[in-house]
Formats: C-alpha cells, structure tokens, sequence
C-alpha cells in the first residue's frame, strides 16, 4: 500500500498540482489533488481521507492559492489532525508568499528551477516519509507500550549525559578522574536577573548590557534589571527563557540541571528532593528533550522541528524502531505542553544568518506549541551579533556572579565528594579560606567555571600555591584543558605565547580591550616576528581567537564600538589578573611587540617602571605585571631586575617583596633601607611596611627601621601610625 500525498491547490491551479505530482508519483507515491478526483467522488471525502492517514501536504504556492480559503483550509485540516504532519511549499510564481502556511516546512523555488524544486520535494518526502506503508504501523499506531520503553530508555540514556561529570584531560588525580561525579552533588545554584520582559524587541537591554560590560561595571544602573532570582522561579512564572551569559558563568550546566532535575522526578528517584534549588522549578512532570546547537547540522538548522527532533534522537543512540516510538510519544507531549525544551548554545551556530533562521523556528515552535515551557541560552555577544532576538513571549535574562555563601557551599560539597572522609571538613575550611584570602582571587571566582579552576587546581597539587604567579600559571592549564570532553585541548605552545603577545600589547597601550581587527592584526605580525614558533601557526588568527573565546574563556567578546556604521567586536581578557599574569609571562619569556632582543630584562623593566605612577596596587596594570614578573624571571636576574625597580620606583620595589621572590640579601636591604627611610611617609607606605612584616622579610624589615630611628635622633623622631 502507497503512503498518500495531497497537494493543496486553488481551484483553477489543476494543472500546476499535475506538473508537481508526476514525480511524486513515480516515486511511488500515492498522490491525491484536486485532479485526481474520480467522477462521482467528492473533493472534500478524498482529502479529509488523505488528511486522516496522516498524508503530508504539498503546497503549490500560487498568488491565487494565498488568495482564497481552499489552500488555507486544507493545510488547517492537515495540521489539525496531525500536529507533526510536514507542509512542503513549492514557490511556483515568483512573488508568492508561503511562510504563514508552511511555518516549520521547506520551501522550493519552482519558479526559478523547477526540476531543482521539484527533486528536492521528492527527497524530503523520501527522508521523512517512505513510500511503502506495509513494512509496519506508523508513529500514531505504535503500541504504548513500545512508546513507554522508547522513552524510557531516552530518559535513562539523557540522565546519564547530563548527570556524570567528566573531568578527563583536566589536571586531576587518577582516582578523581576515574571517580563518577555526578551534576546533583555538586551543582552550583546559580542567579540570574530579568533583563527585558517578555517582548518584540530587547536590543535595549542588551546595549545596556554591553555598554556596562565596556566600561567595566557590573551592576546595571537603576532600574534596569531585578534583585537575582533562581531561574527555576522564572521558568514557573514566564515559561520561556533566552538566558544570557558569558563563557564559562554556567549556562550549558543550568540547563543539564532542570533536566537532571525532572529525569529524576519523572523515575520518582528520592535523590530529587536533594537537588539544590529543585523546589524553585514548576511543579510539573516534564520531559526534557535537551539540543545541542554546536551538533546541528544544516539540515536540522534549517530545517523543521521534526529534523531537529529526529537529530537529538539519533544522537541520543536511539535504534530506529525506538526514534520512531519516541516520535510518536513526543507528539502527544508536545501537544500536552509536557515536554521542556531546552537548546543550549544558540551562539554555537557558527554562521549569524543560519542562528537567525534557527531563532525564527523556535519561535514558530512557541506559536504551534504555546504549551510547551523552552529555555534557551546564549552567549551575550554571539546573541546580539546574529542581528535577531528571540522576541515572541521569551523573557531575556543573564546569569548573575556568584557571592560568597554560593562560593562556600559548591566547596563543601565539592570537597565532600572528592576529599577522603577524615579530610572533608578540613579540606573544605583551607579552601574557603583560601578563595576568600585576597581581593583578587575573590574576583577571580565570580563564575563557576573559574571556582571549579582554582578547586581543581588546589586537588591536583594539594594546596593552592603560595605564589600568585604559580595560581594563575595552574589556572591557566586547567582553561587551556576546557571542555576536553567535547573539544581537543589547546596545546600550551600554541596558546601562551600568543596571549603573552597580545596582553602586552594592551598593557603596553594601557588599555583592556582591543578591537577584533587590532587582535588578528597582532597576531598576524607576532607570526612575522616570531617566524621560529611553528605552533603558533596551527590556526590562522581567526580560527585561533575563535577557539580560544569557545573553548577556554581567557579571551572573550565582551562588546561591540561603532566604526564608520558598523559594529566592530571588542575582545578582552575574562579577567584583569589573566592580562597582568600573562604580560609579566611576555617579559619574562621574550615575546611582545617590538622587542629588542640586545637589551636586558632590567633595562626594559626599569623603562617600564619609570611609566608608574606612585599610588595603590590597582593604579594600572604595569605595577602587578612588574611584580609579577619579578617572581616569574629567572633566579639570576631578580636581583637586576630589583635595582631597576628601585631606581626608578621605590615603593613598587617593597610591594615586589610581599611576593617572596628570590631576591639576594643586599637587594633586599637596600629596598627595605629605602622604605624605612621614607616612613612615616603615606598611607600607601605605610600599608607596604605592613603586609612585610607578615612575610619572610620581617625580622631584616624591623632592624632596618630600628636603625632608621636611631640615625634620626630624639629629635628627627615623629610618630606615626597607620
């Protein structure tokens, strides 16, 4: 028995629904129109027969056709008693109109390349729908019991995705790699904030977003976003969700989160209850169905639902006769609004215009299936630059920095699941004490990823370092290892010389964020420069810079400037600390812009030096680089490079002691003879005479000052406090 096709066609189009049938029908199609109807049938008996088996339509879009009720009722009819049945419109005039029939369909041309237009119908009728009905049943007629363990074995196979934490290729221990994390013991409840309710358009919120994110503020001005709620309240309040934030802040975790959250609820499990933040989600029994935007093909991108569906299916290593329970199964849900979409990474489809098209589908999906809740996430950058929001019904937010109490409660449990028993308490104290130690590191763990960083860090060695150069040197291993389980790391000898170059350069040029076209432009002459560092040739800038913001978070997009009408992306280091760090790096391993390789480290560090203003450790970002790179240089040069500093900045060269570096006793004396004799000085001297007197240096810091006042004289003698 041959599947039916119908044709949908205005009266007078016979012949146009003709020309479109004969392929059809030889590829052994059943094909039903207006000018099949036999002498004393009805039209109206033979189409709703066709429409009742499930028929897919094809639509011969004439102007005539979108111009009266025939057309327009048949495909009504069609998706009335088969919400998943595909429309395929065929364009046959040239100014026709199709989308508001065809929503989630195809489109041909017939107009411009008919044997084109019309082969490409005949193959997406043969992808979806094979012309034969006898080999079995369809999706409708499948036994629910085949539905029940079809999606059964979905739900188990999702749970064990979304679950299991792989932490392969990270610096870690054997027994912890090899150990099965899983999601509910250590997720990180996270915050987001209402950015833009539900609308047609939230370009202003996201230039308010961008604008803060150039200036370096954080907090949006008043009245323009919400105290930080659990998204779980939002879900049951708005139903559908575009959730923006910057690599690394959670997103794809979030997501694996409520569909951990409602697998487990959906099999009764009593772990459910202890998955922090659950009781914050709708008190619904829902089926996700999680999309991976990065896996898409054009196919499904461009495509329908239906290809989308069948994708996440496959993947999900289904067999056929299971993808086609599952097909069924979903259908009913999808009509019940018991299925929670969730597509992760909308900014993962590389081209723009393909990211457009996909948000036109979804939110096709919301206006065919109004019931069923979507959470959508993005990066803030890769959203805006697609040109499109998703507007319809969709309320836009962004995941908010984690505060301290978050922090202390991902280390608890961290350290429960991977600390010996007799270790976890303590463990769990000398970490917290540690991510709270110092200003810096505090900044630095604003997101998850970057709190799981130091963690990791502090199992692989034992502690974290006491040095901040070893700190950020191990945090940047672990980033350059990101996403190992989906992505081949970067290698090191690719990457660091390359981000050394370009956080000179903005420090160099005292700024935080270069243009797009400035970053290619650097990395294109340091491969000029540095001809011998074959790695960093493995990508084209391009490609590199792309990598690196996708997989590793050290670089990230974080704006847009207008220049000559267009919008030029910004790029910058995630945090201030990684273009300090990696610039005390270019220093010390010779690769910035313009180097002279005849002039010593301690004659361009006393240059450099020269350009700091005496003040605060934050005054730019020279002072921390300088510091840094005293504790990163070689053991033969601290001492050069310490006289330098003093020479030209005495009080910088007391703060490159709070490092501890190894620095000779004569340095050491001179830069500490120097600080005693500027006393009581100001505050800022002051504070440096303070934090050296918690280090290896105090007993030397105390004779020298002890001798300042006893070469001052009762009379030269003022005091002073801090």
């Amino acid at each position: 028995m041959s599947r039916p096709v119908l044709i949908a066609h205005a009266t007078g189009d016979e012949e146009f629904a003709q020309l479109l049938a004969a392929p059809i029908a030889a590829a052994g199609y059943d094909v039903v129109h207006g000018g099949t109807v036999l002498v004393g049938e009805s039209v109206v008996e033979v189409v709703s027969h066709a429409l009742a088996a499930g028929a897919p339509v094809v639509l011969c879009g004439t102007i005539r056709a979108m111009g009266t009720g025939w057309a327009w009722r048949t495909v009504m009819a069609a998706r009335g008693l088969h919400p998943q049945v595909r429309i395929y419109g065929v364009a046959v005039e040239q100014d026709v109109y199709l989308s508001p029939l065809t929503l989630d369909g195809e489109v041909t041309e017939y107009w411009r390349d008919p044997a084109g237009a019309l082969g490409a119908v005949v193959a997406a009728l043969l992808r979806h729908y094979p012309p034969s009905l006898e080999p079995g049943p369809g999706p409708a007629a499948l036994p629910a019991g085949r539905r029940e363990a079809a999606e059964q074995r979905f739900r188990d196979l999702l749970l064990r995705s979304c679950d299991i934490i792989d932490l392969a290729n990270l610096p870690a221990d054997r027994r912890l790699v090899t150990q099965e994390l899983t999601l509910r013991s250590l997720f990180l409840p996270l915050n987001v904030r209402v950015e833009s309710e539900a609308g047609p358009d939230p370009e202003r919120f996201l230039e308010a977003i961008e604008q803060r994110r150039v200036t370096g503020g954080r907090a949006l001005p008043a009245g323009e976003s919400g105290d930080p709620e659990p998204p779980g309240a939002r879900l049951r309040e708005s139903r559908r969700l575009v959730v923006l934030g910057d690599p690394g802040s959670g997103k794809t975790t979030l997501l694996r989160w409520m569909a951990t959250a409602y697998l487990l609820r959906l099999r009764r499990d009593p772990s459910w209850g202890l998955l922090p933040g659950v009781a914050t989600l709708p008190d619904e029994d829902l089926l996700p169905v999680l999309v991976r935007c990065r896996d898409l093909g054009a196919a499904q991108v461009d495509g329908a639902f239906d290809d989308v569906l069948r994708h996440v299916l496959r993947r999900a290593e289904l067999t056929a006769d299971e993808i086609e329970a599952m097909r069924a199964g979903l259908a009913e849900r999808l009509e019940a609004g018991t299925v929670l979409l969730l597509i992760d990474g909308l900014d993962e489809i590389g081209d723009p215009g393909a990211r457009a098209r996909f948000c036109q589908l979804l939110e096709r999906i919301h206006l065919t299936r109004p019931l069923v809740p979507i959470v959508v996430t993005s990066r803030i950058v890769g959203y805006r630059e697609m040109g499109r929001r998703i507007g319809r019904g969709f309320e836009h937010l962004t995941i908010a920095e984690l505060d301290g109490p978050a922090k202390d409660d991902f280390l608890r449990r961290w350290c429960a699941v991977t600390e010996p028993p007799d270790r976890r308490q303590g463990a769990a104290d000398e970490l917290i004490t540690d991510i709270h130690r110092t200003d810096r590191i505090e900044r630095l763990t604003g997101n998850p990823m970057l709190l799981t960083t130091l963690a990791l860090v502090k199992r692989s060695i034992g502690r974290l370092p006491d040095h901040r150069a070893d700190l950020y040197a191990a945090a940047v291993k672990v980033l350059l290892s990101w996403r190992a389980e989906v992505d081949a790391p970067i290698s090191p000898r690719e990457a660091e010389p390359q981000l050394q170059y370009l956080a000179y350069a903005m420090s160099d040029g005292g700024v935080q964020q270069l243009t797009e076209d400035e970053v290619l432009d650097l990395l294109e002459r340091m491969r000029i420069e540095y001809r011998q560092l074959r790695a960093i040739g493995q990508h084209d800038p391009a490609d590199f810079v792309r990598l690196l913001e996708q997989r590793t978070g050290i670089l990230v997009e974080t704006g847009h400037v207008r220049r000559a009408g267009d919008l030029i992306p910004l790029i910058e280091f995630r945090h201030l600390t990684f273009q300090e760090y990696l610039t005390a790096q270019a220093l010390v391993q010779g690769y910035f812009p313009g180097r002279d390789q005849a002039e010593d480290l301690a004659v361009h560090i006393g240059r450099l030096t020269a350009r700091v203003d005496a003040g605060t450790d934050a005054a730019d970002t020279w002072q921390e680089a300088i510091r840094l790179c005293v504790t990163l240089c070689h053991s033969d040069d601290v001492d050069r490079v310490l006289r330098a500093v003093l020479g030209a900045h005495p009080l910088l060269a007391a703060r490159c002691l709070l490092d501890e570096p190894d620095a000779g006793p004569d340095v050491v004396a001179a830069i500490l003879g120097a600080l005693a004799a500027a006393l009581p000085g100001d505050d800022a001297t002051v504070a440096v005479m303070f934090a050296l007197a918690r280090t290896a240096w105090a007993a030397d810091l105390v004779e020298h000052m002890v001798g300042e006042l006893r070469s001052r004289g009762p009379g030269r003698c003022r005091r002073w406090a801090p």
